[in-house]
Parts: C-alpha cells; structure tokens; sequence
C-alpha cells in the first residue's frame, strides 16, 4: 500500500504556496517489517508509558511484549491485509512516530459491525507539531479506506487534550463517552 505524502495548506484549499512543516522533509512513512518490530516495541511502550500518566489504567501488563507479538505476527498472517496495519515513521536518527489500525467486527446483533479502529498513534516528542500526526492518521484512513470499512474509531483519554485536539483537525468527532466507577473507592450505596 502506498502511505500519504506530506500534506501541505494548498492542497487543503487553504491557498498559498505548499510549506513544508519543521521537520516533515526527513519523514519517511513505512508499513513495518519485522526487522521494525524492536522499534514498533520501543514505541509502543512510549505511547503507554505516556498514557499510564493519563491514566494509571493504561499501564502496560507483564505479557504485553508476547501480546503485542502476537498482534503484529497476526496481521502480516492475513494475505486480505484487513486485519491491520503498523506504520513506522522514521527520520535519520530512528523511529520517529508509530500507527497501529485494526480491523474490527462486532457481534450480528448490530447492522453496523464492520469498522477500522486507529489501535495506538505515538510521536515521539522531537517531532510533536510537525505533522506527522496527521500523516500517521492519514496513512489509517488510507488503508480503511482501501479495504472498504465504512468508518475510523478511536478511544482516546479524556484529559489528552493535544491527542484530541489532532483527532479533531483530521475530521474525528466525538460519538460515544466511556463512563467509570472504581468499585474499590466508592462506598457501596445501601438498597432501600
């Protein structure tokens, strides 16, 4: 699958001539091979890392290095190339930003069950506010689209304000709220 270019204000019809931004000439966006996969681990660790201080309840598992094995060995598995994608960006230095979409099917009690989910989006902080972001969402929605899903879903943290704000400059809205109780700090209400 070819990943998008950069994008640049002319070709949004915001006029002017293309600018590139800080940073944006030296990205390379890459479907990953397994020879990525260290990276794909580095980062993917990072981006948790990151969201375990949103929430503590993103922590990463002690299995999680075998699960996210699993995953990566599952998607390249599938010749339909529906299951998933991971997207490594990379610059001279490394790795620079990760994507990981999946493939998503929901019980036959729904109409609507087919959908592509944006898995974990991270970039690394030296390229935060160049637009690799939106590539990496981008290069998502490419792949969705190539394989007929009807929408993109995400979850994202209620308090990741730079991650909300980036999902809604690429044209996310927001559709459902995931409520919590924490059982083990409220007093149990007594039954009348």
């Amino acid at each position: 699958m070819s990943l998008p270019g950069p994008r640049h204000p002319a070709a949004s019809g915001r006029g002017g001539p293309p600018r590139r931004a800080r940073g944006e000439a030296d990205l390379v966006l890459r479907s990953a091979g397994p020879a990525d996969d260290s990276a794909v681990e580095q980062l993917f660790r990072a981006l948790h890392e990151h969201n375990a201080t949103l929430d503590p309840l993103f922590a990463l598992g002690p299995v999680w290095r075998g699960s996210l094995a699993a995953h990566l060995e599952g998607v390249r598995a599938d010749p339909t190339g529906r299951r998933g994608l991971t997207v490594v960006a990379w610059d001279a230095a490394g790795a620079a930003g990760l994507l990981m979409m999946g493939g998503q099917t929901d019980t036959e009690l729904f109409l609507h069950r087919h959908w592509a989910e944006l898995l974990a989006l991270y970039v690394v902080p030296a390229h935060r506010g160049c637009g690799l972001g939106g590539r990496l969402v981008a290069a998502g929605v490419a792949w969705a689209r190539a394989h007929g899903y009807p929408r993109v879903q995400l979850y994202v943290t209620a308090s990741n304000e730079p991650g909300r704000a980036l999902y809604r400059a690429e044209g996310f809205r927001l559709a459902q709220e995931i409520w919590r109780l924490d059982l083990d700090r409220t007093t149990e209400r007594t039954i009348a």
